[in-house]
This record gives C-alpha cells, sequence and structure tokens, in this order.
C-alpha cells in the first residue's frame, strides 16, 4: 500500500479510474451536467449540514475534526 508522503498538500481530490473516463468520454456534456446537478441534489437532500460542511473543510486542506 502507497503512503502519502508528509509534504504532501492536504485536501481531497477524486481521481477517477479509466474505466470512469472512458464512460464519460462518450457522455455530451448535457448528459454530464444533468448526472452533476441529480448527484448534488441527491447529497444535499440526504447528508446532514454538518457532515457537508466536515467534507467541505476536507476538501479546502483544514483538518474537518473541528
Amino acid at each position: 500500500m502507497s503512503q502519502t508522503p508528509t509534504n504532501a498538500p492536504k485536501g481531497f481530490a477524486f481521481r477517477p479510474n479509466i474505466d470512469t473516463l472512458k464512460f464519460c468520454r462518450d457522455m455530451s456534456a448535457e448528459d454530464k451536467r444533468r448526472w452533476l446537478e441529480e448527484a448534488n441534489e441527491f447529497v444535499r437532500r440526504f447528508v446532514p449540514p454538518e457532515r457537508l460542511e466536515r467534507w467541505e473543510r476536507v476538501r479546502r486542506g483544514e483538518d474537518g475534526d473541528g
């Protein structure tokens, strides 16, 4: 298992695998936009606001626990 270097920046980044990239490559821009809107709506509806805020802090590279 690889380890994160100690000098690596904090935060989170999604790195899709090659199969996901191939699938999305063939989607129209409109289909991609629609998919993102639906995914965001789902998350906003079912994830508690406190967890969303923690995710945002982690995404920004902050600790997320405070």
